[in-house]
């Protein structure tokens, strides 16, 4: 499954997930414009659209090898090809495995930031994944104040200076994770 240009060492998930379980899977989603075209062999025909609309050639990168590792990922459990899995999605634009393979019990999340892309696998129901990478925040109090609850926003504002943006996206993760399974 895997070539020597590939990114990610082969992975060699269990063929199933027992009741209850949770794997995570770290990827680095940093390929050059070579490895791009080979991770490209794998995904769908909208995939291919939606990496094409990114202007900017480093994030259209990332959001093909991100893909491309989930698409790996989830072959490895279902023990078929990454170009033979079947999304569908929501009204949101979250992806689902196409209701035939739904059956298997596996579900996943997906998310990526900077070089690094998360990938949840469970067979415990829906699940959410967030990562963010660390970077300034302007408005970080701002932005606590406005979306999250009281208890939330007091931890930021307790926060030294020097880890206030860490504390921020220590929330901000965990509200989407929660967000993305609902």
């Amino acid at each position: 499954m895997n070539s020597p240009n590939m990114l990610w060492p082969d992975c060699q998930p269990p063929t199933e997930l027992h009741a209850g379980a949770l794997h995570i899977w770290a990827l680095a989603i940093d390929p050059t414009a070579q490895q791009c075209e080979q991770l490209r062999m794998c995904l769908s025909r909208d995939e291919l659209d939606r990496a094409d609309r990114y202007r900017i050639e480093r994030p259209r990168l990332r959001f093909t090898a991100a893909r491309a590792g989930l698409r790996k990922i989830l072959a490895a459990y279902l023990q078929q090809p990454p170009d033979a899995i079947e999304f569908e999605y929501d009204t949101f634009g979250k992806p689902a495995l196409s209701r035939v393979v739904r059956t298997s019990g596996l579900d996943f999340n997906l998310a990526h930031s900077g070089d690094l892309a998360v990938v949840a696998v469970s067979a415990i129901g829906e699940v959410g994944v967030d990562v963010e990478q660390l970077r300034p925040v302007r408005h970080a109090v701002g932005i606590s104040e406005r979306f999250f609850h009281q208890q939330e926003t007091a931890e930021v504002l307790r926060a030294p200076v020097d880890t206030l943006e860490s504390r921020f996206f220590a929330c901000w993760t965990r509200k989407e994770a929660v967000i993305k399974n609902v």
